[in-house]
């Protein structure tokens, strides 16, 4: 599908175009035929002479564009695992302020969301005090004397978006034809972005992550997360308390510096490793400094992108720390393989190989030594460069570890961020062994186990009636099948017996204190202890009549 097929609006292919010849990327004009779209005598080919670094000039041309363009750029800032380091490094700089849109525009939106309006504000100024991609936000007062945050969304921005993705869906087929992109598949960062952009543009969505991260913070009182007031918001419009704070790198006293980045840490740490809900946009504009009489206190802003890790990534993540922490070249590759969303085989050779030119120097450090978040960032671009694709939720985890640690640092240099996570990567690699976890675990292996005996007879009594049937059917059959048909019931009895062991030693471990007790141990625990040693002798029994029988056989 052509870009004519795919896009209508010949001013933005025009405006395309334009940014094109403006940074003199003729060659792109040739690969995308815009020189239709350009002035006749703006079509003449003049040679190059870039004074820019390539992720420079792809910035500008998303600056420049603006729109969906724009956003792309500032997720991309957030996902080196699609672009690489640099690129992604260099986008960061489309996080700062965009242009904001005039108040013409965006008052008919409040009038139309809202019952009376720009009325149902004591004061409104009309001045954003914040300008994005998506949304402007602005400052204003309730009539009950409250101080909000009034985050309303760029009119016809859901519809420009929907166009810019189509073009640029139509650019990438374009470039995937025409170049070999090795590490670089553009489709696939579209889309991706398609799926996060789709979510931001329903404010709906922060406002249901605000409730979420203020519920998880409730009992922290040096953490601050803007109270929204529901009735008020909408698809388009998000209100919310007002945050009286500086900027998080502001120039503060040494002491006053320490104590905002240890409680920012705890804070982040809490996200990352208990909570498995996380801000995912941390760059420092989006973090508030208020002052209290208790001393300085955070607060969060913009939760439009947030990560979420489940219980399954969860486990994969922890086996990753685990490898990097005990300094295993094969375990971290298969940490890493295992976390991968890959259908085919990757090479682990390859990998290790990768893995040990990128991180090997720090292998046999101790924990607090190990730059962690450095050595993530360095493993999601040892996977871009072996084909190994990872869930996008693990790498905002890893980006937002590594933003923090850059803030930190510019804060207070000696602060040791390793060091602050320890006692939470301790805490999740212990995870899985508490008394709690065992014991649901336990519950969960009981129950199944419960399932798969009561079905087992079943099972049991339908193959043994396909071999009954077979054995039937057949009137010569020869005596290999007879052999074959007496092994597989040994085998299936060994199985019933072996699940049936396992279900009592495990119902004799949970039952250990109920009443009546016997010796200081439960009388059910004994009884099924009894049980499960008579069943273990019967499975010895049956292997050795199964070895005895193969090997006469």
């Amino acid at each position: 599908m052509g870009l004519k097929q795919t896009y209508q609006n010949a001013g933005r292919l025009k405006e395309i175009a334009q940014v094109f010849l403006e940074l003199e990327l003729h060659h792109l004009i040739d690969v995308f035929s815009f020189q239709k779209h350009l002035p006749w005598h703006k079509r003449i080919h003049k040679k190059e002479t870039l004074s820019h670094t390539q992720p420079e000039t792809v910035r500008l041309i998303f600056e420049r564009l603006g729109g969906a363009f724009l956003k792309l750029g500032q997720l991309l800032a957030l996902r080196p695992d699609l672009i690489g380091k640099e690129y992604s490094k260099e986008f960061e700089s489309l996080l700062d302020q965009v242009p904001e849109q005039p108040w013409e525009d965006i008052e008919p939106i409040i009038n139309s969301r809202l019952k009376k309006g720009i009325k149902t504000f004591k004061s409104f100024n009309k001045k954003p005090i914040a300008s994005g991609s998506i949304a402007q936000v602005y400052k204003a007062k309730l009539h009950n004397g409250k101080e909000v945050a009034v985050k309303v969304r760029r009119p016809g921005i859901e519809k420009q978006f929907n166009e810019d993705i189509n073009i640029m869906f139509a650019l990438t087929e374009i470039l995937s034809k025409k170049y070999d992109l090795e590490f670089l598949d553009p489709e696939a960062i579209v889309t991706e972005f398609k799926k996060y952009t789709l979510k931001e543009l329903d404010l709906n969505h922060e406002l249901r992550n605000i409730v979420r991260f203020k519920k998880n913070f409730q009992e922290h009182k040096n953490i601050h997360i803007p109270k929204p007031y529901e009735h008020y918001c909408s698809e388009d419009i998000l209100v919310m308390e007002f945050i009286n704070g500086t900027q998080l790198l502001e120039k503060r006293p040494r002491q006053t510096n320490k104590k905002i980045v240890q409680t920012l840490h705890k804070a982040v740490n809490k996200q990352l490793f208990e909570d498995g809900f996380f801000h995912a946009d941390l760059h420092p504009g989006n973090i508030l400094i208020e002052k209290t009489s208790k001393g300085p206190r955070i607060a969060f802003i913009d939760f439009g992108i947030v990560g979420y890790i489940n219980k399954n990534l969860k486990k994969k993540k922890r086996n990753l720390f685990l490898a990097l922490i005990e300094g295993s070249l094969e375990k971290t590759s298969h940490a890493l393989i295992e976390l991968s969303t890959n259908r085919s085989d990757p090479d682990p050779h390859k990998i290790e190989e990768g893995i040990y030119h990128a991180i090997g120097d720090y292998y046999g450090m101790p924990i607090n030594k190990m730059p962690i978040p450095k050595m993530l960032s360095d493993l999601i671009d040892v996977a871009r460069k072996t084909n190994l694709t990872l869930p996008s939720q693990i790498v905002l985890f890893s980006k937002s570890l590594l933003t923090l640690d850059g803030s930190a640092r510019e804060l207070d240099p000696t602060f040791n961020v390793v060091e602050t996570a320890k006692p939470y990567i301790k805490k999740l690699l212990k995870e899985d062994f508490t008394p709690r976890n065992l014991a649901k675990g336990a519950t969960s292996f009981a129950l199944e186990t419960k399932d798969l005996i009561s079905n087992t007879p079943q099972m049991i009594k339908s193959f043994a009636r396909k071999i009954q049937m077979l054995e039937n059917s057949v009137e010569h059959i020869d005596k290999t099948t007879h052999y074959l048909s007496h092994v597989i019931w040994k085998v299936s009895k060994l199985g019933v017996y072996s699940i049936l062991f396992s279900s009592f030693l495990v119902s004799s471990a949970l039952l250990l204190r109920l009443q009546p007790q016997w010796n200081n141990f439960s009388a059910y625990s004994w009884v099924s202890t009894t049980i499960a040693l008579v069943l273990l002798g019967l499975i010895i029994l049956t292997l050795r009549d199964t070895t005895e029988h193969v090997y006469k056989r």
